[in-house]
């Protein structure tokens, strides 16, 4: 589901780069110099969306998945306590290449509301209104 939503996106805004993937972890062999926006997820479900340097976003999410639950952001320490997804061995990391700015901002703001990310604010204060 992720990769096809991507793509959907993609086509939509008539963006034209490749879906890059690989494991979480492995992220810290991805060039500085990527920036785009990225999907990070487990067995197809979103953990979290995010844009800017892949390398640098992606080490800090890391950190906070080791850090304190008290120290991180809502989405993240929800995440942190969730058994099934508490593990970024088991993520997978999806990443577009994007030059402009202005794409990063759409196709992100395009999969928040597509794929509803765990750990994003914006689905979890969407959710928090819900209730």
């Amino acid at each position: 589901m992720v990769k096809e939503t991507i793509k959907r996106v993609l086509d939509f805004y008539n963006l034209k780069s490749e879906i890059g993937e690989d494991r979480f972890v492995a992220a810290e062999y991805i060039p500085e110099r990527y920036k785009g926006v990225y999907v990070i997820s487990k067995n197809d479900l979103a953990i979290y969306v995010g844009k800017g340097v892949i390398k640098n976003r992606n080490r800090s999410h890391l950190e906070k998945m080791l850090a304190d639950a008290t120290n991180v952001p809502e989405g993240w320490r929800i995440l942190k306590e969730d058994s099934n997804f508490n593990n970024p061995e088991d993520w997978t990391l999806n990443y577009i290449l994007l030059d402009k700015e202005t794409q990063r901002t759409a196709v992100e703001g395009s999969l928040i509301y597509f794929l509803t990310p765990k750990a994003n604010d914006e689905t979890i204060s969407d959710l928090l209104k819900e209730v």
